[in-house]
């Protein structure tokens, strides 16, 4: 694979003032070109739990600390070395 050097941004943002339903968790990817947007979906645990219903604030939380890593590894995994994730 050939190194690239690729600068974006991923945000996930969560309204964690409790469990409550109306949580708002989203992926935003600045500049992406095609199919990297559906690895780091996939990478997602964050994601994940909210589309099993999994609303507890705890979980949640945990799961978006982990998403650094697993985003970071989908985008090496797509030759994308230079990535920026907040």
């Amino acid at each position: 694979m050939r190194a690239q050097r690729f600068l974006w941004g991923a945000v996930l943002t969560a309204g964690l003032a409790g469990a409550a339903p109306g949580q708002t968790i989203d992926l935003a990817i600045d500049g992406s070109p095609d199919g990297l947007d559906a690895v780091l979906r996939a990478a997602s645990l964050t994601l994940t739990l909210i589309g099993d219903g999994d609303t507890n604030a705890q979980d949640i939380v945990a799961a978006a600390r982990a998403d650094y890593q697993r985003l970071l590894a989908g985008l090496y995994a797509q030759g994308y070395y230079g990535g920026t994730i907040s």
